[in-house]
C-alpha cells in the first residue's frame, strides 16, 4: 500500500512514518506541502504521470494552500476521486473538521494520536 503523508512539521512527518513502518509499511512518502502533493500525483496532467498513492494522510493546517482546499482539487480529478484521504489534524474546532469532510475527506484523526487510533 502506497501512502503519501503531508503535513509541514518535520517532526509530525517523522512521526507518522516511524508508525506505519513500525506497523510494516513499506511504501511511504512523505511531501511537506500541497504543491508537493500536486507536484507527486501530476495533478496538472490529470495523475498522467502521478506516483501510485493508495491512501492520504493529511494535515489541515499548511502554508500557501492548506489541506481543505487540496483535498478538494484532489477530489476534484477523476483518477484520485476513490483515493481515501485522512486528514490528521490539531484543528479539534467542528468547522475544520466538516470542512475537510465536505471536501472530500474520507476521515479524520486529531493530533496528537496513539498509534492505535492512527493504525485503525
Amino acid at each position: 500500500m502506497a501512502i503519501l503523508i503531508v503535513d509541514d512539521s518535520p517532526d509530525e512527518r517523522l512521526l507518522l512514518h516511524h508508525i506505519l513502518k513500525t506497523a510494516g509499511y513499506r511504501d511511504l512518502i512523505t511531501v511537506s506541502s500541497a504543491c508537493d502533493v500536486f507536484m507527486h500525483l501530476d495533478l496538472d496532467h490529470e495523475g498522467a504521470n502521478g506516483v501510485k498513492t493508495d491512501l492520504i494522510l493529511m494535515d489541515i493546517k499548511m502554508p500557501d494552500i492548506d489541506g481543505v482546499e487540496a483535498c478538494r482539487r484532489i477530489k476534484a480529478v477523476d483518477a484520485f476521486a476513490g483515493i481515501p484521504i485522512i486528514i490528521v489534524t490539531a484543528q479539534v474546532d467542528s468547522h475544520d473538521v466538516v470542512a475537510g469532510l465536505e471536501a472530500g475527506a474520507d476521515d479524520y484523526v486529531t493530533k496528537p494520536f496513539g498509534m492505535g487510533e492512527l493504525l485503525a
